[in-house]
Order: structure tokens, then C-alpha cells, then sequence
């Protein structure tokens, strides 16, 4: 990944889709109020909470672990008992409340190329060789 990396806030994305692509790594942060700017490092320090960084095709998203659980959960497929997230087309909604108050909900609306969505094939138009 370059240096150029877009970041988005989950806030922009609601009633909006993105892409999850894959996750980058983690980072551990804290709002530092007299600053106005978060503190961030790779390790824990008092008060900070892990991040996961996201990439997805809107840029970076800094996620939690419970985000990243509720979208493995509307992604998991009862048939074959696991989750697939890679490629996942997921849809951010919320529950309308600002700053602190606000918690995001995620739909799983597909996955991007989908081969399984495409037309089907009909078996009289392959040509076979007698």
C-alpha cells in the first residue's frame, strides 16, 4: 500500500455501499480532547481502543472489532457454515444519532463480480465437437 492512502469516515458511507477489499492492519487510538487530535500508536496505551484498518474501494475505514464481527455476520453462509467478507458489497446504515450516540448497522448487498449473478448459460448454444 503507498503513502497516497484515502481515508473515509464511516459516517460518509451511510445509506451508501462499500467494497470490503482487506484488512491492513491495526492501529490503537485516542481522541486527545485538548489537542483536538488522535493519538495513535501500534501498541495499547491507557484509554486507547484498537482500530482496524479497512481498505475498502471508498479508501481506508478505521473499524472496530465488533463492526468487523457484525459484517462477518451478515456475510455468513449457513450452507457452508463460514463467512466470506473479501469482495463484500456492504451497505451502512445508522441509528440517525450524531457524535458519540452513533452506531452503524451493516447489510451485506452482494459481493463484487459475482459470477453467480451473471446470466445464465443456456446448453444448446455450445458448440460441441460430434
Amino acid at each position: 500500500m503507498d503513502n497516497q492512502t484515502s481515508w473515509v469516515k464511516m459516517s460518509s458511507l451511510v445509506k451508501k455501499q462499500f467494497i470490503f477489499k482487506t484488512i491492513m492492519g491495526k492501529k490503537y487510538k485516542k481522541w486527545n480532547d485538548a489537542e483536538k487530535t488522535f493519538e495513535i500508536k501500534d501498541t495499547y496505551f491507557e484509554g486507547s481502543q484498537l482500530k482496524v484498518q479497512v481498505q475498502t474501494d471508498q479508501g481506508t475505514l478505521d473499524m472496530s472489532w465488533g463492526q468487523i464481527c457484525q459484517i462477518l455476520g451478515a456475510c455468513f453462509d449457513h450452507a457452508t457454515l463460514s463467512s466470506k467478507i473479501q469482495n463484500a458489497i456492504i451497505e451502512v446504515g445508522s441509528n440517525g444519532k450524531a457524535g458519540i450516540d452513533i452506531r452503524y448497522y451493516f447489510k451485506k448487498k452482494g459481493y463484487a463480480n459475482d459470477i453467480s449473478k451473471e446470466e445464465e448459460i443456456n446448453i444448446e448454444d455450445i458448440p460441441f465437437d460430434n
